[in-house]
């Protein structure tokens, strides 16, 4: 019981510090650069696989979620893989509903093709590139 609620509040705190990390970059109050430097060492023990971290990547995957929802992307000010995920998947439910953008389906494409393994990008929509 007590292993639970300790899982559980590092979760919450990894939200909270993604939030919070959220929050600045979209003001601008510090860089993406400044963001990496700054990073808390609690997201590298266990070599990343801990309850803390799995709460920072899920806020980050929800809030590229919602941007790709809301028709924006914010990864080039963002900076985290975390996020890319995220917005791939909000843009896959969006391409699900018949959205197409032409600004943002070329973004769409490069994070496939950086983030997604080549064999799994036609399930994307993303075709090999044919030289």
């Amino acid at each position: 019981m007590i292993s639970a609620i300790r899982e559980w509040l590092a979760v919450r705190a990894g939200r909270s510090q993604a939030a919070r990390e959220i929050q600045f970059l979209s003001a601008g109050y510090f860089t993406k650069q400044q963001a990496a430097e700054q990073q808390n060492e609690r997201l590298k023990e266990n070599g990343g696989r801990s309850p803390y971290a799995r709460g920072h990547g899920e806020r980050w995957c929800e809030e590229g979620h919602r941007d790709a929802q809301a028709g924006r992307t914010r990864s080039a000010k963002f900076g985290n893989t975390d996020y890319d995920i995220g917005w791939i998947e909000g843009m896959c439910a969006r391409h699900g509903q018949g959205f197409r953008h032409e600004k943002l389906e070329p973004e769409y494409e490069s994070l496939v093709r950086r983030l997604i393994s080549p064999d799994l990008w036609p399930s994307f929509g993303v075709r090999h590139e044919e030289n």
